[in-house]
């Protein structure tokens, strides 16, 4: 007798995901049709493009409800791709020049390397990491090439100092508003608190040779890593991560040994998010991980209520679980990532260059400020 599970594997990933899709819909979004909803969730593009998913999607075809509009969203994205692939092109040509290195991640590269096209994975902006040292580099480079700063915008250059020193990324848009760029300096968000220097980042970066050139990336071990840290920093309130994922564990060849040693003391966290996708997806569980879920019932109950809850976890990336180290060093790691000042505080407070330190204080002060108002509250 063939067990249920067996089923599930025969079936494609596509497959697979789209079931999950609609099981997660009908409990999260029911007043949605299933196209709208895997286009909020920035998945249908993807889906479209593969004739079976398609037909599981739209099984009356061209006549179904929502097929036109699907199409339509499919071609606007490539028309969007291109024309971003063709900028970020130029911008890589702009640092060569300068001599600045620079990776490109997400966006455009995350689409060829796992669905084999530019084209095909919907995307809003740019994404680059560079340096820290570069990034006051970079953004004259950027703003030479015509563009301006939306996000933080009218900061002093001692404020810029401190946004470096303590935040991860800026955002700029071409004067037309044709398209932005993020600059990143850091990978992940300090409620991570994992951070891999560039140079490793650079050293292990893999190089997509595409039309319009050749676009250096981050490396198989470093993308997974990304994937899942970018997927718990953002809640897994998203989908499209979660299809990124599965993508990945299931084409490429992984060295998760490096990933785990990437990881450090977040490895339960590393294990939590593959546990997530491989135990949802009927995915063959990676071996050098314990697993995080019993069965794939309480991992779907783990996603349903990231989909229902508000806002970003932040404070509940902190919890003593998903840290792989000692006590006193979980403390330190989770004190320094609440006390890691946020644009808000640095957007406050313009304080000279000798006393960026002191932002940590003012974020400190902050914090204890909120609590108080809180319990006057309560």
């Amino acid at each position: 007798m063939i067990r249920e599970n067996d089923e599930i594997v025969k079936k494609s990933l596509e497959e697979r995901f789209l079931e999950l899709g609609e099981r997660v819909r009908s409990l999260t979004a029911p007043t949605l049709s299933l196209p709208d909803f895997l286009a909020q969730h920035g998945v249908l593009s993807q889906l479209y493009s593969k004739e079976r998913s398609r037909e599981l999607i739209f099984p009356g075809g061209a006549c179904s409800p929502g097929f036109e509009a699907a199409q339509q969203n499919a071609v606007r994205a490539a028309r969007f791709a291109l024309h971003s692939s063709v900028f970020l092109q130029h911008i890589f040509d702009q640092l060569e020049t300068e001599g600045v290195r620079a990776l490109t991640f997400k966006g455009a590269a995350l689409s060829q390397l796992l669905y084999g096209t530019l084209t095909c994975r919907p995307f809003g902006d740019i994404d680059l990491l560079v340096a820290p040292q570069d990034a006051e580099k970079v953004q004259a480079i950027l703003l030479k090439m015509g563009m301006r700063r939306t996000y933080p915008s009218g900061l002093s250059a001692s404020q810029d100092r401190a946004l470096i020193r303590f935040s991860k990324a800026m955002n700029f848009i071409q004067k037309n508003g044709s398209c932005s760029v993020d600059l990143h300096w850091r990978l992940l968000s300090q409620w991570v608190a994992l951070e891999i220097p560039f140079d490793t980042l650079w050293e292990r970066k893999q190089v997509l040779d595409v039309e319009l050139g050749r676009w250096p990336t981050l490396g198989t071990e470093d993308q997974a890593l990304f994937l899942i840290m970018h997927g718990a920093q953002d809640g897994w309130g998203s989908l499209k991560t979660l299809l990124d994922l599965a993508c990945l564990v299931e084409q490429r060849s992984v060295d998760w040994e490096l990933v785990a040693r990437t990881a450090k003391a977040r490895v339960p966290l590393l294990s939590q998010g593959l546990g997530l996708v491989c135990d949802l997806l009927a995915l063959p569980p990676i071996q050098e991980f314990e697993p995080s879920f019993q069965d794939p019932q309480k991992a779907f109950l783990f996603l349903k209520e990231a989909m229902l809850t508000e806002g970003p976890p932040h404070h509940r990336l902190l919890h003593s679980h998903l840290w792989n180290c000692s006590p006193l060093e979980r403390t330190l790691r989770s004190i320094r990532a609440l006390l890691t000042p946020a644009v808000d505080d640095i957007c406050s407070l313009n304080l000279p260059p000798a006393c960026i330190n002191f932002y940590v204080a003012l974020r400190c002060f902050r914090l204890l400020k909120k609590a108080w108002e809180r319990s006057r509250r309560s």
